[in-house]
């Protein structure tokens, strides 16, 4: 009996022992490193029409191109709305996102794209419309277009157009000269090109600077108009500007003709610029004012407006007056551009001051 409980002994210690170290074995064993898990692909980026794109290869790039650069739109009614098209395509190898943000020359334009994605080999629409303005000739806007980075080929697309002409105004512009002797009165002709009668209710000038004759109860295919220059007040603002001519046509309801102001005296050369200046060296030139109707010359001043310009010398004849000025660059070796004006002042009503720009160029 004491061999049965001794053997009994024996085999509880032999188990207990052996689990025991297995138990150690698994905690002194070293941490199990975890089995990573494989990353998915990334999902194709769809584009506008909901299509997926497959993603680039690395090293490809979409490239922004067009079937033509230009549209005519060719002859257009004043006021009119336009639409055409151009074809944009992706010829690179990636994926091309085009930036939604296009950008046209004048508020009279608009674009938008049917896609902003394109896969490559890819195609899509430009819409364009083009709200014609009523001064009648050609005229040209452009859009600009850009692909999103990495992307290139950012595109300048022209469109063109020419706005028919209903009414015409002879002539289209007016030379006034500023001389107190003589009738200055002149006529403009506005006549209906397409022979259809219509009234000039109003008449408007930059400047208010002419007092204009017309009947503005008439209904008719031809009128003329009389325009007197104040010539006070061209003398003191206007050397151009404007008539308006507002009309009840059925097609055109503005057209316009300008006018240009010839001062009594002018200056040559109109500007002066010293290339290459040294340091410390001065440079000269000389201005002439000469009469542009063979009036005298009276110059009650000459002044510069930066001080910069020195006047050396004055020489006054009856029909013109000259003068040598001078300009000097400084030694600083920070300037390299000098500006400065020679001022004018004449005793004549009509003559506004002639200013003339002065330009340095230093070359350190």
């Amino acid at each position: 009996m004491r061999f049965y409980v001794f053997v009994g002994c024996v085999l509880i210690f032999c188990i207990f022992g052996f689990v025991g170290c297995e138990t150690t074995k698994a905690i002194e064993s070293p941490t199990t490193t975890p089995v990573e898990k494989p990353v998915k692909p990334a999902a194709p980026i769809p584009d506008d029409t909901g299509k997926p794109v497959p993603p680039p290869a690395e090293g490809e790039i979409g490239i922004l191109s067009a079937e033509k650069t230009e549209y005519d739109f060719g002859t257009i009614e004043p006021g009119s709305r336009n639409s055409g098209e151009f074809i944009l395509k992706n010829t690179g190898k990636g994926v091309l996102e085009i930036d939604k943000n296009i950008h046209c020359s004048c508020g009279c334009t608009l674009a938008s794209l049917e896609t902003y994605t394109l896969g490559p080999g890819k195609t899509t629409k430009m819409k364009v419309t083009y709200n014609a303005g009523e001064t009648p000739g050609s005229t040209s806007k452009y859009c600009t277009v850009k692909p999103m980075p990495p992307a290139k080929g950012e595109l300048r697309l022209v469109i063109k157009a020419n706005v028919k002409k209903h009414v015409n105004v002879t002539p289209e512009e007016i030379v006034v000269p500023l001389k107190p002797e003589g009738d200055a009165t002149q006529i403009l002709v506005v006549e209906g090109a397409d022979e259809r009668p219509f009234k000039i209710s109003r008449v408007t000038v930059t400047n208010d600077a002419f007092t204009m004759e017309f009947d503005p109860h008439a209904s008719q295919v031809r009128h003329e108009i009389k325009v007197t220059p104040k010539m006070d007040v061209l003398g003191a603002s206007s050397s151009s500007g404007a008539f308006t001519f507002f009309l009840d046509h059925p097609v055109v309801k503005r057209t316009h003709a300008r006018f240009t102001v010839q001062m009594p005296f002018q200056a040559q050369p109109a500007t002066i610029f010293f290339r290459d200046m040294k340091p410390k060296s001065p440079s000269q030139a000389t201005i002439t004012i000469v009469s542009e109707f063979g009036d005298k010359v009276e110059v009650t001043d000459v002044t510069t407006e930066k001080d910069l310009v020195k006047i050396i010398s004055k020489e006054a004849k009856t029909d013109s007056y000259t003068v040598t000025v001078e300009l000097t660059a400084p030694a600083d070796n920070k300037t390299k551009i000098l500006r400065d004006r020679v001022i004018f002042t004449f005793n004549n009503p009509y003559q506004q001051d002639i200013k003339v720009p002065v330009y340095g160029r230093v070359k350190y």
